[in-house]
């Protein structure tokens, strides 16, 4: 299997662990994003004085 042929290949450890690493901060950003979203729905408001 692919996941054989890279097992002596450290260098693609490394990219296989920035891969995942990517995979998690990007699924956090946009559970933040949603938060935020709910949070403040038209965005923040400023008073017209």
């Amino acid at each position: 299997s692919a996941l054989k042929a890279r097992e002596g290949d450290p260098l693609a450890a490394e990219l296989d662990a920035a891969m995942r690493r990517i995979g998690e901060i990007t699924m956090e950003n946009e559970l933040l994003r949603e938060k935020a979203r709910r949070a403040h729905p038209l965005g923040s408001r400023r008073s017209k004085k």
